[in-house]
């Protein structure tokens, strides 16, 4: 079972982000439920919606990764500047890849 949190469920963990649960919901559909890190990991089976850079809620700036340690606290501890641009990156391409594809089947982010 996979759990989501999100500012606007009853879980809150991302405390100021005002996406809708409309918007959560796509992008873990998009992300097919999965943390989008590529590397071997275990999985904690909590996800969260992570802003890839800065706070503009569209898809390609929005990731599903894993909560409760492997890379939610990569992505905000303990990680180099450097790490974190090629991790930015990285996400990015993929979010990006993983929306166009999306919007063509006629997905909306709303």
């Amino acid at each position: 079972m996979i759990e989501v949190f999100s500012s606007v469920d009853v879980g809150v963990v991302l405390p100021l982000i005002l996406i809708t649960l409309n918007q959560v919901t796509a992008i873990l559909e998009r992300d097919e439920f999965q943390c989008q890190f590529q590397d071997e990991h275990a999985h904690s089976g909590k996800l969260s919606i992570h802003h890839i850079r800065g706070k503009a809620d569209v898809p390609e700036n929005l990731i599903s990764v894993c909560n409760g340690g492997a890379h939610w606290g990569k992505l905000h501890n303990g990680a180099t500047n450097e790490q974190k641009e090629e991790w930015a990156r990285e996400l990015a391409e993929i979010a990006t890849e993983r929306t166009i594809v999306a919007k063509a089947w006629g997905w909306k982010f709303e």
